[in-house]
């Protein structure tokens, strides 16, 4: 395993706002990309950021056999900055690199308006059995599913449904979405949780990241191995932004109540930009998007302007992030990477 190609999970600053890079851009081949097509992205300035294609969640259909889906592209790599100007001249080599190379990929460009930490604390069995009781499915359907741990039939908070997006039937409205959330979890969250925001229609990939540690280089284990987290981004995305922040509302007021969960987070996120290239198929290659989503009577005043106990009113902290990004510098992700290994070399017994 060459390490080298993991993504790392920095630090936070002390003292300080929590660094947000408000715009990414993501390569999201279908095929393995050509060596030197990967060559000129990483020389541009993009990195590699691998999904887990072995990784799955379990439980789909209360079948403790069967994965839940994750829609995580075959190659993946990221650019990441809040400089607007970087941004838009980085979007543009990246296209005309994936596009000469011939591969089947899109590339989507990411205005992100909301990273916000969500609330942790342990697993609350009370709260779950409250929010999503044992039912009886002839009298509670829709607002039903089966849990694959326990073999229960429970009530559902909400019942979400997936299309494919199709330009060539609804217009251009489909031809790419207009946004998504991110609701990132690590693979220690609480089983039982997983299993009910799962069954709201989340995609649910996993990335493994190498981390920082206090002193600048690489975590190791107590053997010696260097540490892996397997972040966990549930993912919907969406052509109506609205009706998704409902959703992303619900998950993590779920999360604060029942939780289960040690460390999160919450992304919002609109595509500023895209590029769906070389014959990539819309039926089988681009993520579905959120279709209808039909609220259980106790949730259904959850509203688009929260993220639980968040205030998330979506025009206004955009407004704010377009502020920021005007005058914010680049900051390199890549020589922040360069400095961290460079550290842990030098901490390595020769």
């Amino acid at each position: 395993m060459d390490f080298r190609k993991h993504y790392i999970k920095t630090l936070q600053p002390k003292d300080k706002e929590p660094e947000i890079y408000h715009f990414h851009i993501h390569v999201d081949a279908q095929e393995v990309m050509p060596d030197e097509t990967t060559a000129e992205l990483l020389e541009a300035g993009l990195t590699h950021d691998y999904f887990d294609p072995d990784f799955h969640v379990y439980g789909r259909n209360g079948d403790p056999t069967l994965p839940f889906e994750h829609f995580a592209p075959v190659q993946h790599l990221t650019f990441v900055t809040s400089n607007a100007a970087k941004y838009r001249e980085m979007w543009h080599k990246a296209v005309d690199i994936v596009e000469r190379s011939g591969s089947e990929c899109y590339v989507e460009g990411e205005f992100i308006v909301v990273d916000e930490p969500v609330n942790c604390k342990p697993f609350d069995r009370s709260a779950y059995d409250r929010i999503a009781p044992v039912v009886d499915p002839t009298t509670a359907a829709p607002f039903v599913y089966k849990s694959a741990i326990d073999g229960q039939m429970r009530s559902l908070p909400a019942v979400v449904t997936l299309r494919r997006l199709n330009p060539e039937v609804n217009g251009r409205r489909d031809r790419f979405r207009r946004g998504e959330m991110h609701l990132t979890l690590r693979d220690d969250v609480h089983p039982v949780l997983l299993e009910l925001l799962c069954n709201l229609g989340f995609s649910v990939p996993a990335i493994p990241k190498l981390v920082e540690a206090e002193n600048g280089s690489l975590k190791r284990e107590g053997d010696g191995e260097f540490s892996i987290i397997r972040d966990m981004p549930l993912t919907l995305q969406t052509v109506d932004m609205r009706e998704m922040m409902r959703v992303a509302n619900l998950a993590v007021r779920l999360i604060e109540e029942i939780g289960g969960v040690a460390d999160g987070s919450i992304k919002i996120e609109f595509a500023t930009h895209f590029a769906v290239l070389n014959g990539v198929d819309y039926s089988t290659s681009v993520p579905p998007v959120l279709d209808k989503v039909r609220f259980r009577p106790d949730f259904a005043h959850l509203d688009h302007n929260h993220l639980g106990s968040i205030d998330a009113n979506l025009a206004r902290l955009t407004r704010n992030a377009r502020q920021v990004v005007r005058t914010a510098p680049h900051q390199d992700k890549i020589a922040r990477f360069k400095e961290i290994w460079s550290k842990t070399a030098q901490l390595t017994p020769a």
